[in-house]
This record gives structure tokens, C-alpha cells and sequence, in this order.
């Protein structure tokens, strides 16, 4: 007996649905390869090496940090969107390579908004203002004052131009007639070093490991990034209360390259998720690094994101920072 066409067509249906599924049941079946576009040692890498091991015992495979710092995060971001969308290359990055970067540079080897699947948030950092406690100024005001009267003479670190850091000294400049010497370095670890060193005088640095380094005399803190004031370091004023009106957070997040299977991008969101809201992770790690968790779904991720690189594009147009290629 020939089959008949409505069977034949629900037999087609059947497979197909089975194929669909097919990638995220057998999902991961070797090694993830996480790649890491920034320093060793700095906040995303820790904040990435935490949560592995909670992703290896949830997925049954290792997860393999591949550190590609320098160039401004291009190097490691390059990698990742070339990578075959498998699932088993991923990335984890921050504002600075997803937001900042293509507002910084003409020409880039990819396009952040096409050649990345969103795969989860993790959280957004609180950053402070530091000096080195050689600098003769108490508050945000006092150290404005001081770079008035020096110009281009109080240093100010960054790790790089697509960075949180390197912004908030043109927006200060700008809108606060501040005008500090800008010092870059190639990654955070190095920028607060020096900081700590007196290499350079100013820096904006990860609130929750700042916070030690103040206690102990090595760091005074002026301000913390944001609205209000940081659970991390209380008693500090935040950026609105100093005077610096800029809404713009640093934020952490996972993505795939484009084209990674819907399947695969919601299993990793379910568990990233999962294992950024374990009170051992946000205690251990998150806390830390002065990072709050924020997750979400892909789509609200995405979302976000393209809300961030808005209120990126106005910034600049008040800064008026020029790409640098």
C-alpha cells in the first residue's frame, strides 16, 4: 500500500521537528571553547573562570577559557565571530568591545549588532574613581579644581580607548572643563597597578576591588559610577551626586556568533542563568569584582543592547571623540 500524502507530509513534519531539536539535546557533546577578548586577570576573565565550573557539572563538558586580550578586544572578538556557530565557541565580553568599540573604530573585522547572537547578560559593574593617595584632592570637585589649574598634567589611566574609562575622561573633559592627560595601558590589571604605583594619578577601576585597596591606604576612592551610591563602597558619593550626569553602566555578557542554533543559544542562557544567581557565585565572585547580576532572556539582551549603543551614539556627540581609524 502507497502511503498517502497527508502522512507522507506528517512524516516530513515529524522529522523535521526531531532535526529542530536534534542540536540542543545532544548539545554539548565535547569541550565549549570560552573565548576571553580582554587581560588575563582582569574583571571579565575572573568573573567568566568563576562560573565554569557550575557550567561544566550543569552541561557535562569542560569549558575552556581562551584568553585574546589586546587591540582594543578586536583580536578575541574576531575569533569568536569567525568561529563556527556550533556552540562550542562562545565569548564573554563587556561595553567596551560590543558598544564602545564600533563607535570608536571605522573599520572593524565584524559587526558587533550582526555577527553576534545575544546569549545572556551577567551583570554591570560599579566602578570608582580612584587617585593615587599622593593626589591632594578629597572630592570629585577638588580633583576638577586641580586639573584646572594643571593642564594636561593630572593622569588619568585607561586600557585602551574603547573603554569605560577612557569615556568618562572626555565626558569630563567636555562638560566639566577638566582637562586630564589620558595614560592608556593594554589591560585593567596593569591600569590599577600603575595607579597603585603612582605611575599615573586617576583611574576608574571595579568598586569591589578597589574597595580593599582604599581600606588599606594604597587607593582613595572619590565617586562610584551610576545614580546612587554602591553597596560596595558606602559613604562614597555616586557620579550623580558628584556632579557627573551620565546614565551609562559597564556591563558583562555571553554571546555566540551569528547563526548559532536558537536550541543551543537558549540552553546556554537557561544555565548562565541559572549559575550567575547561585549566592556562592554572587558572594565569591560577582561581589568581588564590584558586579550585580543581571540576567535575562536573549531577546531582552539583545534589546538592551541596542538601547546601550543609542545612548552610546549620544554620548559621543556630546563628547565628539573622533574613531581612531
Amino acid at each position: 500500500m502507497k502511503p498517502s500524502l497527508r502522512s507522507m507530509l506528517a512524516a516530513c513534519c515529524l522529522a523535521l521537528i526531531v532535526c529542530q531539536g536534534a542540536p540542543a539535546q545532544s548539545y554539548p557533546s565535547k569541550p565549549v571553547r570560552v573565548i576571553i577578548p580582554h587581560g588575563a586577570g582582569g574583571p571579565v576573565d575572573v568573573v567568566m573562570r568563576g562560573m565554569t565550573p557550575a557550567l561544566q557539572q550543569a552541561m557535562g563538558q569542560p569549558f575552556v577559557i581562551d584568553v585574546r586580550g589586546g587591540g582594543d578586544g578586536i583580536i578575541g572578538a574576531e575569533a569568536c565571530a569567525r568561529a563556527s556557530p556550533d556552540g562550542y565557541v562562545i565569548c564573554t565580553t563587556a561595553t567596551n568591545v560590543m558598544t564602545i568599540g564600533p563607535g570608536m573604530h571605522t573599520r572593524l573585522p565584524y559587526d558587533p549588532a550582526r555577527d553576534f547572537a545575544p546569549v545572556a547578560r551577567i551583570g554591570f559593574l560599579d566602578s570608582a574613581l580612584v587617585v593615587h593617595p599622593s593626589v591632594p584632592a578629597h572630592s570629585v570637585e577638588e580633583l576638577f579644581a586641580l586639573a584646572r589649574a594643571k593642564p594636561d598634567s593630572i593622569t588619568w589611566a585607561s586600557f585602551g580607548v574603547n573603554t569605560s574609562s577612557y569615556m568618562y575622561l572626555e565626558w569630563v573633559k567636555k562638560t566639566r572643563g577638566a582637562p586630564f592627560l589620558h595614560v592608556p595601558y593594554k589591560t585593567a590589571a596593569q591600569s590599577q597597578t600603575a595607579t597603585m604605583a603612582g605611575e599615573v594619578q586617576v583611574n576608574l577601576y571595579a568598586a569591589g576591588q578597589a574597595a580593599p585597596l582604599a581600606k588599606a591606604g594604597k587607593l582613595r576612592i572619590l565617586a562610584v559610577t551610576g545614580d546612587k551610591a554602591s553597596p560596595f563602597v558606602p559613604g562614597v558619593p555616586s557620579f550623580k551626586e558628584a556632579g557627573i550626569d551620565l546614565p551609562w553602566r559597564t556591563w558583562y555578557g555571553v554571546f555566540a556568533p551569528a547563526g548559532t542554533p536558537r536550541e543551543i543559544v537558549l540552553r546556554l542562557n537557561s544555565e548562565i542563568n541559572r549559575a550567575t544567581n547561585t549566592p556562592q557565585y554572587i558572594d565569591k565572585v560577582l561581589w568581588s569584582q564590584g558586579v550585580t547580576p543581571a540576567t535575562g532572556t536573549p531577546d531582552e539582551f539583545g534589546a538592551f543592547l541596542k538601547d546601550d549603543r543609542a545612548l552610546f551614539a549620544r554620548m559621543m556627540s556630546v563628547i565628539g571623540v573622533k574613531p581612531v581609524d
